[in-house]
């Protein structure tokens, strides 16, 4: 494992073969994956600091993270259907990004999400195109077969102990009338179970673990942590180096083969419009000047949502719980065989006004979100500035059909919550719907809904990015991470995250295998 005090973590050279700006879930694969050949010098570029500490190892203290130095601690702009609240947007400021500080729960997307990518005329992105990928990255307990891998990077287990509240909750689904599922990565998502989660015994598993950790003494890789991409250097239609920033000093770093952007969904839109590319007159009101007119920004994605909380008689939690440990998918609105609807169960109060205190036990949680929605957001620069906070607008359930489904997938919830697994532990509702009607429930949602930290797009394959993930009119240029997503996935979206790291390194080793080739 890293030491947080490896010197390593300060820039030794200002060139390299490849640079990849931002250490999150997708970059620490990429970068990762890239020097495991000994002939190519890589960089990792992190605005945060280590993984190391406690606080990012043990799973149940993901909540603690949020709102402090490893967030980026972002938030929208008014939302028009959620009563003009502006919504919290917690984003990991850490090596290994989201990955060392989301809630651990590993879901592949449907085969038909995957298959959907494909039919839009993305090449090599549909379900029986990725699933070797999916295989080869995770260590599953479920073993070897043909749907899962027992010896990748990523463990990946349903939680040994489940948690009181978890278990009641899938009683209480299997009671209401929906399948037990077992396998939520199997052959179908549909129905009530344990998720998978990346973990090894009692410890977080994360890109940084995962990934990073094995590389860390590579002498062709080096990690620079705390230091800030300020943008793209683009010259004569290629990218050919980063302008970064540690402690106060700006300097620039050479790329001799590619830049790849992997900040994630809102910061790789914008550190791609910091560099020229994006929408012609926007960057130019801000005094940019336009490299690739580009929508950058645009179709931003995320699971919108809701939470429903009841008093109840369960203790307190476990340091190695990672607190969403059940949940289910559900087909609210039609029986197509996809769900539409996806639940979280948490066993302790994680809504408006929680506390430390809410922690210790006597509530749970029940989160209904909308999981392939219709409503879309945007990603714009606040200012020509690095420092600035983008303009993030969401824009939740402005779609009439986020809101029917919403209110559906309620519905469905609150009728689990009559059954008598679960009537066995609440002692009283402590915050819910005044009723399940229509108006009540959308007035609920307006006052208390919220997305589900799962933002996908802004420089979507098939607009910004090409099938192999390289920027439209730029070269030299990629972006790997959950901004690439043409569409978001109906799941938990980190599996596919790490899917797009792998995918991407595998892009970009055969590329430059290409271009050697055109050379000789």
């Amino acid at each position: 494992m890293m030491n947080s005090n490896d010197t390593r973590t300060h820039a030794r050279d200002d060139e390299y073969d490849y640079i990849v700006l931002g250490a999150g879930t997708a970059g620490t694969v990429i970068a990762a994956r890239l020097s495991e050949d000994p002939s190519v010098k890589v960089a990792l570029v992190e605005a945060g600091g280590p993984h190391t500490a406690a606080l990012y190892s043990t799973p149940s203290l993901w909540p603690l993270q949020q709102v402090t130095v490893s967030d980026w601690n972002y938030d929208t702009e008014p939302e028009s259907e959620l009563g003009g609240r502006r919504l919290n947007l917690s984003r990991g400021k850490v090596l290994g990004g989201s990955s060392s500080m989301n809630g651990m729960i590993f879901l592949r997307a449907a085969r038909e999400d995957y298959d959907a990518w494909r039919a839009l005329g993305l090449a090599g992105w549909g379900y029986d195109d990725v699933l070797p990928t999916l295989r080869a990255m995770e260590s599953s307990s479920h073993g070897e077969s043909a749907l899962h891998g027992a010896d990748g990077p990523i463990a990946v287990a349903e939680v040994a102990q489940p948690h009181p509240v978890a278990s009641a909750w899938v009683d209480a689904a299997i009671a209401a009338g929906h399948p037990r599922n077992d396998d939520f990565n199997g052959a179908s998502q549909i129905g009530a179970g344990y998720f998978p989660l990346s973990l090894t015994g009692s410890r977080r598993v994360s890109s940084a673990t995962a990934y990073l950790d094995p590389a860390w003494q590579r002498s062709n890789l080096d990690v620079l942590t705390y230091t800030q991409a300020l943008r793209v250097v683009i010259e004569h239609g290629r990218a050919t180096g980063a302008e970064v920033e540690h402690l106060g000093t700006v300097r620039t770093l050479r790329a001799r083969q590619e830049v790849i952007v992997s900040g994630g969904a809102y910061n790789s839109p914008q550190l791609l419009m910091l560099s020229g590319v994006g929408h012609g007159d926007h960057l130019r009101s801000l005094g940019i000047e336009v490299v690739a007119d580009l929508p950058v920004g645009d179709d931003l994605q995320d699971h919108s949502g809701v939470g429903l909380y009841w008093y109840s008689d369960t203790p307190g939690l476990d340091e190695a719980s990672a607190l969403g440990e059940a949940g289910g998918f559900f087909t609210a609105l039609d029986d197509a065989g996809v769900p539409d609807t996806e639940t979280m169960v948490y066993p302790f109060y994680n809504g408006p006004g929680n506390t430390w205190a809410d922690r210790l036990g006597g509530s749970f949680s029940i989160i209904a979100q909308v999981l392939r929605p219709h409503s879309r957001g945007t990603v714009r620069l606040r200012s020509p500035y690095p420092s600035a906070h983008p303009v993030i607008r969401h824009e939740h359930f402005t779609d009439p059909r986020d809101r029917e489904l919403i209110a559906e997938a309620v519905r469905l919830n609150l009728e689990i919550a009559r059954q008598g697994p679960l009537q066995e532990i609440i002692v009283s509702e402590r915050l819910v719907p005044a009723s399940d009607s229509d108006a009540d429930i959308l007035d609920y949602v307006r006052t208390y809904g919220h997305g589900i930290w799962h933002p996908m797009s802004g420089c979507a394959m098939g607009q910004v990015v090409d099938e192999r993930l390289r920027v439209h009119g730029v070269e030299g240029l990629r972006v790997a991470d959950a901004s690439v997503a043409p569409t978001e996935v109906g799941a938990n979206p980190n599996a596919t995250v790490f899917l797009i790291g792998e995918r991407a390194a595998q892009f970009i080793l055969e590329d430059a295998v290409v271009a050697v080739g055109s050379r000789s």
